[in-house]
């Protein structure tokens, strides 16, 4: 029952954070430390691309980082997917049959 508690007080928790020159006021259940990491690390990115591309719009740039975020997504997976399909096939001692 404590932990309970302490989730729904740590998930009504207000972050605030900035990411490329705007500030967010967030909560959630990740917790101040992560929701805050990243953050940081979206920051980061939308400043990459604003470097590689100065000339667009913030909301264009959170869109080419969200596609790029997208296609990572989409290659972990498939990675991930290939892993699972090949463990399938593995016998005990780890042998392909």
């Amino acid at each position: 029952m404590g932990d309970t508690m302490a989730e729904d007080k740590k998930s009504n928790e207000k972050v605030i954070v900035d990411i490329y020159g705007q500030k967010y006021t967030l909560r959630g259940p990740l917790g101040e430390d992560k929701i805050k990491r990243l953050a940081n690390e979206l920051d980061k990115l939308m400043q990459e691309v604003a470097t590689t591309a100065p000339h667009l719009a913030t909301h264009q740039i959170a869109v080419l980082v969200a596609l790029r975020l997208l296609n990572d997504y989409n290659d972990l997976k498939e990675e991930y997917d290939k892993g699972f399909q090949l463990a399938l096939f593995k016998d005990s001692d780890g042998d392909i049959f």
